[in-house]
């Protein structure tokens, strides 16, 4: 009796394999300096890229966010200088009418809509290290309608309703 190999699985393994190193080779790291925008680098990242910021205060130009994420599997990774005070973080501020800090959910898909609410895709993987997020009065980082993140290192100071509450998301 001859035995067959099904390699249908094995394709397709093989398939994935290759389509998860080439996205990854397609990543780009942004860096963001003080006196930059750091939304900008945000608003430029493609899904899988890393934004890299250097310590310094950066404050949001949305009216309701300080820094808004729609993308997919980005990741912000906020370079620290330990020892350094305040000077040594990277700091989100609240500046004017944000409600806020960090906002990580699919586009139209606001933190005020209801459960329910949002038709759009979920945003699949949020990353996020070594933010301060200083004074919002509603949140300091936030996710609603992501699947796959993860807080690592992140201050919360002074926000008003909750610290880092993930909502919504898995």
């Amino acid at each position: 009796m001859i035995a067959r190999l099904n390699l249908r699985p094995v394709c397709a393994a093989l398939g994935i394999a290759i389509f998860a190193i080439s996205s990854a080779a397609n990543a780009t790291v942004h860096r963001v300096y003080p006196g930059q925008s750091l939304q900008a680098a945000v608003d430029a990242a493609s899904p899988g890229d890393t934004i890299l910021v250097e310590p310094g205060t950066y404050k949001g130009t949305d009216s309701t966010y300080g820094l808004r994420i729609t993308t997919n599997n980005l990741r912000l990774i906020g370079k620290t200088s330990k020892g350094r005070g305040d000077k040594g973080k990277v700091r989100i501020l609240h500046d004017g009418s944000q409600e806020t800090g960090v906002y990580a959910a699919p586009a139209g898909c606001e933190y005020r809509d209801v459960e329910g609410s949002c038709d759009a895709p979920r945003v699949k993987g949020f990353y996020i290290r070594g933010f301060t997020v200083e004074g919002f009065p509603q949140n300091g980082i936030q996710t609603r309608w992501v699947d796959g993140f993860q807080f690592v290192d992140n201050e919360s100071v002074n926000n008003l309703n909750n610290g880092i509450y993930p909502t919504l998301s898995a």
